[in-house]
C-alpha cells in the first residue's frame, strides 16, 4: 500500500502558491494554519478545490507567535508521522518569523519543507536557524545568566566559561571572539542591540533575540552533522582547541 502524505501550511499566502504546495505533495491529509486571522478567507476556497485529493482537511487558529507555531507544528508533524504519513510543510508565510518557525519545526521533526512560489526565498529569520554554535551560546548565556542584558566583558568571560564546561572548548581571548559574533552576526540579524555606558559596551537581547535564546537547545540540535563531526574530530586531536565558527 502506498504511504499517504500530509501537508501543513500557513494560509496567509497567495491561493495559487498554496495550490502549488498541494500539487507538489499530493496530500491525503491537510492542516491549514490561520495566523492572526490572515488567510481565513482562502481556506474554504482551497478546501473545495482539493477535496477530490484529501480525505481530511482541518484548520487551526494561532496567534502570530514563533514559539506557539513552532510547538504546534512540531506536534502536528509527530502526529502524522505516527500515522505513517510522509509529512510536507509549506514554509511560506507573509510573516518572516512564522516562516522560520515552520522551517525549524520541519527540520527538527524530519518533515519535508516546501516553499511554493518562492524558489529563491530570502528570509532573515531562516539565517538564524543556521547560526554556528558560538553565537547561539552568546544568546543562551545572555538570556540565562544575565536576564538579557550585560556588559561585554562580563558576557565574554561567561560565554567562554560555559563553552569550556559544556562543549570542552577553550580559547585564550574570549572578548575578541564574542565581539566578533556580536558585530558580524547577531547585530545584523537584529538579535541584539548595543550601546556604551561610560567606557563599557553594553549588550541587550532584542525581542527577536529573546525568542531565539529561549530555543537555543533546539537550534543546537539542528546544527549540521558535518559541523558536529568536525568539532569532535578536532577535540580528539587537540587538547586545547581554538574556537572557530
Amino acid at each position: 500500500m502506498l504511504q499517504e502524505s500530509a501537508l501543513i501550511f500557513a494560509a496567509d499566502i497567495d491561493v495559487q502558491n498554496l495550490l502549488d504546495a498541494f500539487g507538489l505533495s499530493s496530500p491525503r491529509r491537510a492542516v491549514a494554519l490561520i495566523i492572526d486571522g490572515q488567510g481565513r478567507e482562502n481556506v474554504e476556497q482551497i478546501k473545495n478545490q482539493v477535496k477530490w485529493m484529501t480525505k481530511s482537511f482541518n484548520s487551526v487558529e494561532l496567534r502570530r507567535d514563533f514559539e506557539l507555531v513552532f510547538d504546534t507544528v512540531r506536534e502536528l508533524i509527530q502526529n502524522y508521522i505516527d500515522l505513517g504519513c510522509n509529512v510536507y510543510v509549506s514554509i511560506s508565510s507573509s510573516f518572516p518569523e512564522i516562516s522560520a518557525a515552520l522551517y525549524a519545526a520541519t527540520m527538527y521533526k524530519g518533515g519535508t519543507p516546501l516553499a511554493p512560489g518562492s524558489p529563491n526565498m530570502q528570509l532573515p529569520m531562516l539565517r538564524v536557524l543556521m547560526l554556528p554554535k558560538i553565537p547561539l551560546y552568546i544568546l543562551k548565556v545572555l538570556h540565562r545568566d544575565f536576564n538579557g542584558q550585560a556588559f561585554q566583558q562580563d558576557l565574554s568571560e561567561r560565554v567562554i566559561e560555559t563553552l569550556r564546561r559544556e562543549e570542552n572548548m577553550e580559547r585564550k581571548s574570549g572578548s575578541a571572539l564574542v565581539n566578533y559574533y556580536i558585530n558580524k552576526t547577531l547585530k545584523p540579524l537584529g538579535l541584539v542591540r548595543t550601546w556604551t555606558e561610560g567606557k563599557n559596551l553594553k549588550i541587550e537581547l532584542t525581542n527577536a533575540g529573546l525568542a531565539v535564546a529561549k530555543r537555543v537547545e533546539d537550534y543546537i540540535k539542528l546544527l549540521p552533522k558535518k559541523e558536529k563531526k568536525e568539532e569532535e574530530e578536532k577535540a580528539r586531536k587537540k587538547p586545547s582547541l581554538v574556537l572557530a565558527r
